[in-house]
């Protein structure tokens, strides 16, 4: 089979989770099998991260997008209609790209850029969804997908087993588990000292960090509270909250502010996005995912920081049934609701450097080459190989 042409649409302006995972598998699938094209935010600035040649990049300048994620409550009915609004442009961008390119498979990198798939479907193109959050599978996105989705020539593919099962049957039925692309540089024992005193860590601290944009949706006001209940118990405890803290970027101002009426400037640090995360995750003692009270899910903490060799503390619906955070042995898992379970984790992890050592060394252990790149890739490029066999055409 000669090379496929790709056609990878992504919505995202600046890095996050979505983004990251779509580049490492771009850097990783084969350049021999898979030439890759780029439908990208008209303001976004990852097109070097992803290695997008330029003649091979269409800005977009609608990016409609449907809700259908669990992130937040909905969109407000004027920027629903903002998007519905945009919505019909999906049809003629997809028509102008696949007279230009004539990809044979399309790559939607998240289940909300549904005008994109339903567009694809009408110009009769092989479609990947990336599945990447747990979604709101009654909503109007949600249906619109699994009603195309029995028209077959798409497939969709989910980060986790949480992910899949929170699709609706339309469209887990031509769904499966690829696990996220992480692979972690080795990182010095002097390059970890360094790191934590720029932050403004003392030498003595044990560190709980959480690798995150700065939203509701990402526990960090529960992060807030956890801290002021165990902060004037244990001194030698400090939280760090990694993520872009400008107000354009999540709530990262506000938050501050609560920090410093707390009195707790010394003890939590806003340590701004860092872009290294092995380096990050190697200078926490504790990682947290406190992310399933708003999305219902983990984010990559749950791959990460075992990857790093760190015990996880997190919260998500159903921990009894969860493959991302197996509790006992990659880390503790909570229900969303159980704080005071959170609380005690951290207060028990923090106690013994022992326990923390041998969690750390058991989570990288289970969770072994699971989300080994190559392997990823050669996944994708499976589905890519099995839907582009299917099509009429051929």
């Amino acid at each position: 089979m000669q090379s496929i042409k790709a056609l990878y649409i992504n919505h995202t302006r600046t890095p996050s989770g979505a983004g990251i995972s779509l580049g490492t598998l771009l850097r990783n699938l084969p350049a021999d099998e898979v030439e890759q094209y780029f439908c990208l935010h008209r303001k976004s600035v990852l097109a070097d991260f992803f290695g997008a040649a330029p003649e091979r990049i269409y800005r977009d300048p609608f990016a409609a997008m449907m809700h259908t994620t669990l992130y937040g409550d909905g969109m407000p009915l004027h920027l629903a209609a903002f998007h519905a609004a945009k919505a019909p442009a999906a049809l003629p961008t997809l028509a102008l790209l696949k007279k230009r390119w004539k990809p044979d498979i399309v790559h939607i990198n998240e289940t909300v850029l549904v005008p994109y798939a339903l567009a694809a479907s009408l110009l009769r193109m092989p479609t990947v969804i990336h599945a990447r959050t747990v979604v709101r599978p009654a909503s109007a996105g949600m249906r619109l997908l699994s009603g195309v989705a029995r028209r077959g020539r798409m497939r969709f593919v989910c980060i986790d087993e949480e992910t899949k099962q929170s699709l609706p049957p339309g469209c887990r039925a031509v769904a499966e588990v690829i696990y996220n692309p992480v692979k972690l540089r080795e990182v010095s024992p002097e390059e970890t000292l360094r790191k934590r005193a720029e932050w403004g860590i003392p030498d003595n601290a044990v560190v709980v960090g959480q690798m995150a944009s700065l939203h509701k949706e990402k526990g960090i006001w529960r992060i807030l509270d956890i801290a002021r209940e165990l902060c004037p118990e244990m001194p030698d405890l400090h939280f760090v909250l990694a993520g872009d803290t400008s107000a354009s970027a999540g709530e990262g101002p506000a938050l501050g502010r609560a920090i410093a009426v707390s009195g707790l400037q010394s003890r939590i640090h806003l340590v701004g996005y860092e872009q290294d995360c092995a380096l990050a995750y190697s200078a926490f003692d504790i990682a947290l995912c406190l992310f399933g009270e708003f999305l219902g899910a983990v984010g990559r903490a749950a791959y990460e920081a075992p990857l790093a060799g760190k015990p996880l503390v997190a919260t998500i619906p159903e921990p009894e049934h969860s493959d991302a955070v197996i509790s006992g042995k990659t880390g503790f898992a909570f229900r969303p609701d159980d704080l005071r379970g959170v609380a005690e984790a951290i207060r028990q992890l923090a106690a013994d450097s022992h326990l923390r050592q041998t969690m750390g060394a058991s989570a990288r252990d289970v969770i072994g080459d699971r989300h080994d790149p190559k392997k990823h890739a050669g996944a994708i490029l499976r589905v890519y190989k099995d839907l582009v066999a299917a099509a009429p055409h051929n």
